[in-house]
């Protein structure tokens, strides 16, 4: 009976273990060219965010802001597309994003990003098309993709991954964490997010939950254990 016994606090253990631990997965990939007409300038991406311009339109500009990664300080940016009047654009329609240039990552390296500025549904920001976010090609099936362009195939920059056919090496966990694997060869790596909610997500209220229970559990029987 006393070894049937001892074996709870190891299970509780166990359980609490697999509660906490993260869930890696696989960053998708996002396009971030073709979505609409580009202005460049502060006033052009409000109206943007607005929904005010004339026709669909997408918008870049630099925040002035930095997040320190691994000992390097990577510049972050503001990133928009909108639908603009002719399709209905109005405040609210648009959608508006963090982009951040972690610049030349090495093979099988961890970081972390803040989760109220880049959450679980960050992805890797591709130069490519926004309706294929792995394919380098533009329309015509020959001009090679190297930079963000507009829906005009006019140039706004090169804040973006380029070259991308396929997703590259790299996993993220919901808590803001993520980890280059063995084959990440990217030479200037972006991630993007859509502004976050600072409310839990439900997956995590759940895990956390979990995560308590076991702790509770384990720390009853320990306490009966003593007494």
């Amino acid at each position: 009976m006393r070894a049937m016994f001892s074996s709870k606090p190891a299970l509780l253990i166990a359980l609490l273990f697999l509660a906490v631990s993260p869930s890696w997965a696989t960053l998708p990939v996002t396009g971030g060219s073709h979505y609409g007409a580009f202005a460049s300038g502060s006033s052009y991406f409000d109206q943007c965010l607005a929904g005010t311009t004339p026709d669909a339109c997408e918008s870049l500009i630099a925040t002035g802001n930095s997040i320190t990664v691994n000992g390097q300080s990577d510049p972050l940016y503001s990133f928009v597309e909108g639908t603009g009047v002719q399709f209905g654009g109005s405040p609210g329609t648009s959608m508006e994003f963090n982009v951040i240039d972690l610049g030349a990552l090495a093979a099988s390296t961890s970081f972390s990003l803040p989760i109220s500025l880049f959450g679980p549904s960050t992805s890797v920001f591709s130069c490519n098309y926004n309706t294929n976010p792995l394919s380098t090609l533009e329309d015509d099936g020959t001009t090679t993709i190297t930079q963000l362009i507009d829906s005009g195939n006019g140039a706004i920059g090169n804040f973006c991954t380029a070259g991308l056919t396929s997703a590259p090496d790299i996993n993220s966990a919901a808590s803001g964490s993520f980890q280059t694997g063995p084959t990440y060869n990217i030479p200037d790596l972006f991630l993007v997010s859509p502004l976050v909610v600072t409310a839990p997500e439900p997956g995590s209220l759940g895990l956390l939950s979990l995560g308590l229970l076991a702790l509770c559990g384990l720390i009853l029987i320990l306490k009966t254990r003593t007494a």
